[in-house]
């Protein structure tokens, strides 16, 4: 059996910003919040990821004597969409999400992000979106986010190389969704629209729409990196919009260190990202967060993704959407904050 990687193996937290040096001939890199130890992948390859929660810079100081090892492979998520405050509003839409091909995926057919991936000998700036949030007080009118949507990117010293959008938000009462990586949910109580994702029907789209929505008061759901969020429905709104499983790591079976959690697993495997936000329902929230594929394979609402259930705030470092608030009273719920990881050979 291949065996199950742990946090304390990959040395996360302990060494920030840098790892044990790499073999002769390999790239030599330092940068990012947490930084694994060079770990085998099963198949006779031995790795090294940088981990980036927040901004901050890949220092490439070395390159590899074999030009075919100067690619990497990488993750990047923007940061989720907020969502009105007060009653009937829309579930946040969840950031954009691209990956290099090289990343295991479920399902397979994520889309991917246009950089090749080969590196040089500079530094590669790396932006972090965080959240957007929408901090207005109870009782305040039904009023949107005000702070822009937040992209994650990984530059060189001359162009952005990868751009993954922030979610949109989620409409307060009678307002439209935003657009966004994915699209948030439409408001409820009136005719409003939801949200569109980032470059629909594209080989680089990077999330779906946020649901319409339904009933007198039913608010529709954000949409995620996987799938486009539920309309919402006179006392039921259905799921945000699923989000996507990519381990970060070089092994299918290691175990997930990021990544939103699977609450009905007594064992939850971290791992998904870009989950959509819950949208509300005639005041009370009732919705259930951005999922991935339960144990059917069919049910998006068995793990929760990072986005948002009701009146609940995206997860950080997952690029989940914000849930929408419940009753009549409430702020409205702030987005989760994006994540960047890069990885490369090192054996």
């Amino acid at each position: 059996m291949a065996p199950v990687f742990t946090a304390n193996w990959f040395n996360f937290g302990r060494n920030p910003g840098g790892a044990a040096a790499a073999p002769p001939g390999y790239v030599v890199a330092t940068g990012g919040d947490a930084v694994t130890s060079p770990y085998p992948d099963g198949s006779g390859n031995t790795w090294k990821t940088h981990v980036f929660l927040s901004s901050g810079s890949l220092v490439v100081s070395e390159l590899a004597d074999n030009p075919t090892n100067n690619t990497c492979e990488y993750l990047v998520v923007g940061g989720g969409g907020g969502t009105g405050a007060r009653w009937h509003a829309g579930g946040g839409g969840a950031g954009g999400l691209l990956v290099s091909p090289g990343f295991p995926t479920v399902p397979t057919n994520v889309h991917q992000g246009p950089w090749n991936g080969v590196l040089t000998a500079v530094t590669y700036p790396i932006t972090v979106g965080a959240g957007q949030n929408n901090a207005n007080a109870p009782g305040t009118n039904n009023s949107n986010p005000t702070t822009s949507i937040q992209p994650s990117t990984i530059s060189s010293p001359t162009a952005v190389l990868i751009l993954a959008y922030g979610g949109g938000y989620g409409g307060a009462y009678q307002t439209n969704g935003q657009p966004g990586g994915s699209g948030g949910g439409a408001g409820g109580a009136g005719p409003a629209e939801q949200g569109v994702g980032s470059n629909p029907g594209q080989s680089n789209q990077q999330g779906y729409p946020g649901g319409a929505g339904g009933g007198p008061n039913g608010a529709g759901n954000g949409g995620g990196g996987g799938g486009a969020g539920y309309q919402g429905k006179e006392g039921h709104t259905g799921h945000g919009g699923i989000g996507r499983i990519v381990n970060i790591f070089a092994h299918p079976t290691s175990e997930q260190v990021y990544g939103g959690t699977q609450p009905g697993n007594p064992a939850p495997i971290k791992g998904c990202f870009s989950g959509g936000g819950g949208g509300s329902n005639d005041g009370n929230g009732a919705s259930t967060g951005g999922g991935m594929y339960g144990p059917t394979g069919t049910d998006p609402g068995w793990n929760h993704g990072g986005g948002g259930g009701s009146n609940e705030p995206g997860d950080d470092n997952t690029g989940g959407g914000g849930g929408a608030p419940s009753n009549n009273g409430g702020p409205g719920r702030s987005g989760g904050s994006g994540i960047v990881a890069i990885r490369y050979k090192v054996g």
